[in-house]
């Protein structure tokens, strides 16, 4: 007898995620930080735990990134206002090529993802940019669009040392290669991976047909589970207020560590269309 088609995440997947990110715990997430901007009132709120123990000024990003170059990063703050609109929150995320922010949109008073691009990157940026407008543009009831990491908004923002690209996503939560990093043997069972492999070609077939797009970076770390519920970021957003995360605070800039939150238990979608 056929099985039929789960509309969520393996059970196995989810379950190892909730026990690491929960045993992890991880503060939450914070639309207003310290020091505000752009006369929203300022927020008391704890010291910040302090990474002194770390080995180089560059801290965790240096570990990950061997060619990691400061000066390229756009050196955000927390509760930061970008655009006059995207009021930053704790780093969830870091490349080479980006960060990657929480932040408040606080025309919308949503939650939303800033990928802050680094200088020197203009073609990456500009190609990412322009399938992202492509898939926006295409009018098509397609299920694959709804799989698909959207593009809100973007903007240009001047750094130090240049301009940088920001593009604006929906909240997403943990990508695949985490998953499976977290489970018995590094490996998962065909059946439980099959809802995610469905899901992916009706992505790709939206992609291929509707959009005329290939994507060309097919891995499991850019298949990304939907990320929390508002409720959920609120929370996490007041958390980080009282309990701030770790950070190195630097003479030109401050370093801050990469954060998580818990994604739904539902199936991923294809993000990162650098390479398309």
């Amino acid at each position: 007898m056929q099985r039929a088609a789960r509309n969520t995440w393996p059970g196995s997947y989810y379950h190892f995620t909730l026990l690491f990110l929960v045993s992890t715990n991880f503060p939450t997430v914070s639309s207003e930080s310290c020091h505000q901007r752009s006369g929203h009132a300022p927020r008391e709120c704890s010291p910040p735990r302090d990474l002194s123990s770390l080995i180089s000024p560059s801290g965790l990003t240096r570990k990950a990134l061997p060619t990691y170059q400061a000066e390229k990063y756009y050196p955000v703050n927390q509760g930061e206002i970008l655009n006059d609109r995207y009021q930053t929150l704790p780093k969830i995320g870091y490349g080479v090529t980006s960060t990657v922010w929480l932040a408040k949109d606080l025309i919308a008073s949503t939650y939303v993802v800033l990928k802050v691009y680094v200088t020197g990157q203009g073609r990456d940026h500009e190609r990412e940019l322009r399938i992202y407008k492509q898939i926006n543009g295409v009018g098509t009831k397609h299920p694959g669009r709804n799989v698909i990491c959207k593009l809100l908004d973007h903007f240009d923002i001047q750094g130090p040392h240049g301009r940088h690209v920001c593009l604006v996503h929906q909240p997403l939560g943990t990508n695949a290669d985490v998953l499976v990093k977290m489970s018995p043997g590094h490996a998962m069972i065909l059946d439980d991976m099959k809802p995610g492999i469905r899901q992916l070609l009706v992505a790709l077939d939206f992609l291929h047909s509707e959009c005329h797009i290939i994507h060309t970076d097919l891995q499991l770390r850019n298949l990304l589970l939907p990320g929390p519920d508002t409720s959920y970021l609120s929370r996490f957003e007041e958390a980080e207020a009282t309990d701030p995360s770790p950070r190195k605070v630097l003479k030109d800039r401050t370093i801050y560590k990469s954060l998580g939150f818990l994604p739904k238990g539902e199936l991923p979608v294809l993000a990162d269309f650098g390479e398309a």
